[in-house]
């Protein structure tokens, strides 16, 4: 059994609710007799997406949907019904037997889903039914057509085909022909007309020799008159050609030529500059590297007074290591007294310990003190030595710098000598190169005229060579017509 309720609304109150219980087999047998198409299948799904009721298979019943056969139609329909569809629609694409179409549909009163599936070729079979009646009729119709036409061309044929046949004589050359005219139908105007077209063909053939002839005549007198005009222009063309190569060589030449000396004068500018640059730098280095001489000797100074020190210091130290030595024997001797004294000498005896302990440690570091002092004297008087080896390089290197300083002042005043000559030369290839330049545009300016002179002439022979062309054509095709005697052209 199956159970829907409905609330009752009455005014906007709600006042009850109404229910309706039905079997599952009514359910089943109101499906099997809706089918609508022999392939017609039905499947009843309830709000919670469980199969109700389905006429292909009774064990679908109380099923979900993801548990049927038909899963994939099944829940694509009930999405897209949920989301608004009125009416879903799904194919199911089969290789045996056919496409099959589900359609499916809300119930309101349930919020059910009820689904139909059929095949899809019994959805077309009326349309194709009808598709074929209407191709039976139109060969029908077609085949009408054709006899009546057949009919209308027999009645026509004849005076058609003398018309045919003149046209054929004419298209032929033939223009002597003599078409019999007659009727006031549309066949008998044909005819008179293409009577007419024959005369009137006939004077233009006679008219278009005559032309053609004069045309021919003109075009001669034309063409020995460019072939004189065309020889002196070729020879112009050809001197200005030449001339105007040799000025644009020159004046190539020329600018490459300035362009060098613009680059050697500003080369030599640079060195001008570089030298002075140099002199000044070397003339810097020469005071630092007298600055270097003195600060190495005042080193080696200084050096000197150290090592003095150090002999002062290594004095001091030899007197310390005396005194250790007596305070050591001192020590001795106190606690040789000690002894003899025995217990009333025994503070005295541990003084005397103390002391000849601190004797010991003053000779150890005097002795310490004593090599240091060796080691600093041996590296001090070592760089004195370094520093009067390195003055005197230094001294060297001085003069050295003075004269590299007097050689780039010769340099300099040379170079300075230099520029004048070359500012000279510069204006000089300035002047042959503006000239040469200008003589290279006329020759350009007249090369062009020569050459547009030749171009039109050349134009002019090859319109004289076509227009020969187009008349000796013209004459092939109008001796291919045969006129009568009696026909216009014989006045042309």
């Amino acid at each position: 059994i199956v159970e829907q309720t409905w609330p009752i609304v009455i005014d906007g109150r709600f006042v009850g609710v109404a229910g309706v219980d039905r079997s599952l087999d009514a359910i089943d047998r109101f499906m099997s007799e809706l089918k609508p198409y022999r392939t017609a299948e039905f499947i009843l799904i309830s709000h919670r997406g469980r199969i109700i009721s389905a006429t292909l298979d009774a064990s679908l019943k109380t099923r979900p949907l993801e548990q049927t056969p038909f899963a994939g139609a099944l829940e694509s329909l009930w999405k897209s019904t949920r989301d608004g569809v009125e009416v879903g629609m799904w194919t199911e694409a089969r290789a045996r037997g056919g496409d099959l179409i589900y359609a499916a549909a809300r119930v309101p009163t349930g919020d059910w889903l009820l689904v139909m599936r059929v095949a899809e070729a019994e959805i077309l079979e009326p349309v194709w039914v009808g598709l074929r009646r209407v191709v039976l009729l139109g060969g029908l119709g077609l085949g009408l057509t054709l006899v009546l036409l057949a009919w209308l061309a027999g009645s026509v044929a004849k005076p058609v085909g003398a018309a045919a046949r003149a046209a054929s004589r004419v298209a032929g050359g033939d223009l002597s022909v003599c078409v019999e005219t007659g009727g006031a139908d549309e066949t008998g105007q044909l005819l008179d007309a293409i009577h007419r077209m024959t005369l009137s063909l006939s004077g233009l053939i006679g008219k278009v020799r005559h032309s053609g002839q004069a045309v021919n005549a003109a075009a001669s007198r034309i063409e020995g008159a460019t072939g004189a005009q065309e020889t002196v222009v070729s020879d112009l063309g050809s001197s200005t050609t030449q001339i105007s190569a040799a000025a644009t060589e020159i004046a190539t030449t020329a600018g490459e030529l300035l362009k060098t000396m613009n680059d050697i004068t500003g080369l030599v500018a640079d060195t001008a500059g570089l030298a002075l640059a140099g002199r000044t730098g070397i003339e810097g280095m020469e005071s630092v590297m007298r600055g270097v001489e003195s600060g190495a000797e005042a080193i080696a100074t200084r050096l000197s007074v150290i090592s003095e020190g150090a002999r002062a210091v290594t004095g001091v130290v030899a007197t310390m290591t005396q005194v250790a030595d007596q305070t050591n024997l001192l020590s001795l001797n106190a606690a040789i007294e000690a002894v003899k004294a025995r217990d009333q000498g025994a503070g005295f005896g541990v003084v005397a310990e103390e002391i000849r302990r601190l004797a010991d440690q003053t000779a150890v570091a005097a002795l310490d003190i004593e090599q240091r002092v060796l080691h600093m004297q041996a590296s001090v008087v070592e760089g004195v030595d370094e520093m009067r080896q390195f003055g005197a390089q230094v001294h060297e290197a001085v003069g050295a710098v003075v004269r590299l300083s007097g050689q780039l002042e010769d340099i300099i005043a040379r170079v300075q000598d230099l520029l004048p000559r070359f500012e000279q030369v510069n204006q000089g290839m300035r002047s042959q190169s503006a000239g040469a330049e200008e003589i290279s545009m006329s020759m350009r300016i007249l090369s062009g005229v020569a050459h547009q002179t030749t171009d039109s002439i050349t134009e002019l022979d090859a319109t004289v060579a076509d227009l020969r062309q187009a008349v000796a054509t013209l004459s092939e095709e109008i001796a291919f017509f045969r006129v009568s005697d009696q026909s216009p052209a014989g006045n042309g």
